[in-house]
């Protein structure tokens, strides 16, 4: 790849400034509360800089969340075993959560009827992210609705590990605590 000239390098740091200001602002707020012109004041640029990077807020927002969904997709169809245990799903919670981090309390603060541009990957996901409850092996399913069991812990599993991700052995208490979870909804 071509490095970059500085006019480029420069048009690419103002473009990251400008998500990285509306990231930490969606941390505080849902998608359809967030205003450009906070971002712009975030990020130190004009409003007019950021439609010269993004043609909407919509598009700024999908630049940021759709990575996001797009590598989920990926290692959700990645275990294609017929039958799964927890710890498949705790490794798949956790395999996602180290390439993303706390950057995946997003998913939880866009308003995804309103972004059409991310609607559909969104769907996509949690459909696979469901079907894939319809597989574990290790859960009574005559007690445990598989769609409500992962609901739970797609709405779980980030805050869950924002607050263990500080201690030793995070990853082991953490499937723990899912192994407990589903087994309690049992």
């Amino acid at each position: 790849m071509k490095p970059l000239n500085r006019t480029e390098k420069r048009k690419q740091e103002t473009k990251d400034d400008i998500i990285n200001a509306a990231i930490e602002l969606l941390k505080n707020t849902n998608s359809t509360d967030l205003k450009l012109e906070r971002v712009a004041e975030k990020a130190d640029v004009t409003r007019k800089t950021i439609y010269n990077h993004f043609s909407s807020k919509e598009k700024l927002l999908s630049d940021i969340i759709n990575p996001m969904l797009e590598y989920c997709i990926e290692c959700v169809r990645e275990i294609n075993a017929e039958k799964i245990t927890i710890n498949d799903i705790a490794n798949l919670c956790l395999k996602i959560y180290r390439k993303y981090g706390s950057k995946l309390n997003l998913m939880y603060n866009i308003n995804f009827n309103n972004l059409k541009i991310s609607y559909d990957l969104h769907k996509k996901y949690t459909i696979l992210f469901i079907d894939l409850f319809k597989r574990i092996e290790d859960l009574n399913y005559h007690k445990v609705n598989h769609k409500n069991a992962a609901f739970i812990v797609f709405k779980m599993f980030v805050p869950l590990l924002n607050s263990l991700s500080n201690l030793d052995d995070y990853e082991s208490l953490f499937n723990n605590a899912l192994c407990g979870l589903l087994k309690g909804l049992e």
